[in-house]
């Protein structure tokens, strides 16, 4: 079930004791006559509690930079609200109308065992959306935070502006350049192979703990789902913020905090700012 799973990470920590130095989330560039380093850092977009972690050292690099940046600018209440009203199928589709009635009733069925909600509330919904409210389930803990909203609340006590490298209207772009067909079937599939999904997860949570982005970016990019949409949620979004994060770092030192799933492999941000004649760096910490 990677393909639901790689979803969460990358359009998505409990630090191990020792850091294989080539290891990390977290990622200095410089060079190129920059002035200030900034630093780009991998998150995972729900944690239990005790896995969002904020070292000194983390901490304290966050603190000298300018503005945080992050997918989407979570300081903005239109993009919550917007959220809201643009995240529906367009026209009069539906899940009901995608999926033949004997397998919508069986993802209902598994929808509600594992959010104990009623599939109904989400019936209009962007299936990719729908599995956001699937992902706290897979998670050993009773509540969660997010990555990014810790950031967010830091910023603020901090007075660091926050940020997005995209628009909210770019990201339902991406959403919308994946047939609404397939992404039903994705949320049926993971919904009748929940153990499988699971497990995936783990084993996805664990590279996530050891800092491997290369063996995370792996695991995600192999999935057989993910291939026929690797191009819309990883590459071409890592491409259209690569120009976007060196103007910026160009003029000041800049905190990104995007899914850890865009950092690694040939496509990841981190080795197309390595092409463009920047040198990242894995920061311990």
């Amino acid at each position: 079930m990677k393909n639901f799973i790689s979803l969460i990470v990358s359009f998505l920590p409990m630090l191990a004791s020792a850091q294989n130095v080539n290891q990390s989330l977290l990622w200095k560039v410089e060079g190129k006559g920059i002035v200030t380093a900034s630093y780009i850092y991998g998150t995972i977009h729900l944690a239990c509690p005790d896995d969002i972690i904020f070292t000194a050292t983390l901490e304290h690099i966050f603190s000298q930079q300018h503005a945080l940046y992050l997918e989407l600018d979570m300081d903005d209440p239109a993009v919550f609200g917007g959220m809201l009203h643009e995240m529906q199928m367009k026209g009069d589709t539906s899940l009901k109308t995608l999926l033949e009635e004997a397998d919508y009733e069986k993802m209902a069925v598994g929808f509600e065992a594992l959010t104990h909600l009623p599939l109904s509330l989400f019936n209009r919904s962007l299936p990719l959306i729908t599995m956001s409210a699937v992902y706290p389930a897979l998670l050993n803990c009773s509540s969660t935070k997010s990555w990014e909203m810790e950031l967010t609340n830091l910023a603020h006590q901090k007075h660091i502006p926050v940020y997005g490298l995209e628009s909210l209207q770019e990201q339902l772009d991406v959403f919308e350049s994946v047939s609404y067909v397939e992404q039903a079937q994705m949320l049926a599939t993971a919904l009748q192979q929940t153990d499988s999904m699971k497990n995936e997860f783990l084993q996805l949570l664990q590279l996530y703990k050891q800092k491997d982005v290369e063996a995370l970016s792996n695991m995600i990019r192999s999935s057989e789902t993910m291939g026929s949409m690797e191009d819309a949620l990883l590459n071409i979004r890592n491409k259209n913020w690569i120009p976007r994060i060196i103007s910026l770092i160009k003029e000041n030192p800049i905190f990104f905090a995007v899914g850890a799933g865009h950092l690694g492999g040939q496509m990841g941000i981190l080795n197309l700012l390595k092409k463009e004649g920047y040198t990242v760096t894995p920061v311990a910490y």
